[in-house]
Formats: structure tokens, C-alpha cells, sequence
């Protein structure tokens, strides 16, 4: 659906009182009217903690033995767990308690199983499996300690690094975060944010615009 003309006019205005009123930046912080964060449609949300989610449990085959770099296992994971899920995370063997490898990625649905996503993971060096070996295991979610925990709309990705807007007095200032995986719709921050912060999460895509040179490329995280 494209832009009315109404919509154009809108956005075009906001942006010119930006340029022209609304934007203060010192060493990377924002400064923001409350005009423009209305026009922007900034919104916030304090840091929260970690909500314990029970391991999701699949299988996986063994495609690769051990070598260099550890042994391959992929297999399936249905898509109603898909968001519990994250590329990172650790995983362990059903019933155990040591990490043996991490989620290396997860795949987008096949036509002939629509419910399913393909599930790679790869395991450390010191594990013994063999190639065709079925590996029954436990994909270890965040927990308590394991950080805290911002919306998935609060994240971009820029330059290599991590960063989220954090509420300073009357600024917005990026922050960078180390991330430790996603799941249910919030990203686990391991490093760079405290549970008494606050942090942008509507408009961040438009701030980052604002805060940053317009040929510097920014994604958000997905």
C-alpha cells in the first residue's frame, strides 16, 4: 500500500522539524522535543527480567562427525517452540546438565512440512557422536542470571554491533549490548544493560536515522 498524500505531507513535515528543531546530538546522544517524539512515534519500556521457560526437546541426526570444528546434528523443531529457539543457544542431551554445543541456525519452513523448521546444531569437539547417530537434546532457553531481557523492536544492528536507546534525563543515548539470543518476542541482553534502565522501543529505526549520518546502514534485528 503506498502513502497518501496526507501521509507524505505528515512524514515530510516531521522530518524537516527535525532537521531543522528537533534533533540535539553530543557524543551520540539524541535530544528529542516531545513534539517530534509524538511525530517520531517513540515509545519506552523499562528493562525486564528474565521470564525461566521449561528447554524445548527434539532430535537431531548426526550429518558430520567430529572434526576441526565438532560434529553436525541437524533435525526438526516444530514451529509452535520456533520462538523459544534462538541461533547461539546452548544445548545438552535430554536429562543433562552440561552444554554440548550451540544452536548454529534455524531454518524457514519446507512446503511438505509446513509445521516444522529445520533445527542445525553443532557440537563441541569433546563429544563422541558418529555420523548417523541420533542425539536426543535440550535447547536451554535464558534463565534467571542469564541477563535481562528488552523487546525485539528495542535491538539494531549497526556496524558490526548491538545497540539499543537508553533513556538519559531527557536524551536518548545507544548503547551497545551483547546479545545472547532471541526468544518469545525479547531479546536476552547479557552485557551493557541494568534492570533499572529504559529503553526505546517504537520509532528506534527513525532515532537511529536521526542520530546517524545518512549513509551509515542500520538493520534491525529479526
Amino acid at each position: 500500500m503506498g502513502l497518501t498524500t496526507d501521509m507524505r505531507w505528515h512524514w515530510s513535515t516531521a522530518l524537516l522539524w527535525l532537521l531543522l528543531f528537533g534533533l540535539e546530538s553530543e557524543a551520540g546522544n539524541v535530544y528529542l522535543d516531545e513534539t517530534m517524539r509524538v511525530n517520531l512515534g517513540i515509545e519506552t519500556a523499562p528493562v525486564s527480567e528474565i521470564t525461566p521457560v521449561q528447554p524445548v526437546r527434539t532430535w537431531v541426526k548426526i550429518v558430520k562427525r567430529a572434526g576441526t570444528e565438532g560434529s553436525v546434528g541437524q533435525g526438526w523443531i516444530h514451529t509452535s517452540f520456533s520462538t523459544l529457539v534462538a541461533q547461539g543457544l546452548p544445548v545438552r542431551k535430554v536429562g543433562g546438565q552440561t552444554s554440548l554445543g550451540r544452536v548454529v541456525s534455524i531454518g524457514r519452513p519446507y512446503s511438505t512440512r509446513p509445521d516444522h523448521r529445520p533445527l542445525k546444531v553443532r557440537f563441541d569437539r569433546s563429544t563422541t557422536f558418529t555420523a548417523g547417530q541420533t542425539v536426543s537434546i535440550e535447547v536451554v532457553a535464558p534463565s534467571d542470571g542469564d541477563g535481562v531481557a528488552v523487546p525485539l523492536s528495542a535491538a539494531i544492528y549497526t556496524g558490526g554491533k548491538w545497540l539499543v536507546f537508553a533513556v538519559n534525563g531527557e536524551e536518548f543515548a545507544p548503547v551497545e549490548i551483547e546479545v545472547g539470543g532471541v526468544w518469545d518476542g525479547y531479546v536476552n541482553v547479557l552485557d551493557g544493560l541494568y534492570l533499572s534502565d529504559i529503553v526505546v522501543t517504537s520509532g528506534v529505526r527513525q532515532l537511529w536515522t536521526a542520530a546517524s549520518s545518512p549513509d551509515q546502514g542500520a538493520r534491525l534485528l529479526d
